[in-house]
């Protein structure tokens, strides 16, 4: 196991792989992350409104 550091809350955290330093967030602050990603994009719709959906649905059902 590797350890490494949330970027934003600095946890640390242990995972198999080390993942690249834009995606080391814990799985609270990933969720609060895509969550913010989603009211940004709403107003705007799209794909990628439709991307940051995807994105947070998938970072809910790992935190849980």
């Amino acid at each position: 196991m590797i350890k490494w550091e949330c970027s934003i809350c600095w946890k640390k955290v242990e995972t198999e792989v080390k993942p690249p330093l834009i995606q080391r967030l814990c799985k609270p602050c990933k969720v609060r992350h895509y969550t913010t990603l989603v009211e940004i994009y709403k107003p705007l719709g799209g794909f990628r409104l439709e991307e940051a959906r995807g994105l947070l649905k998938a970072a809910k059902e790992e935190a849980k």
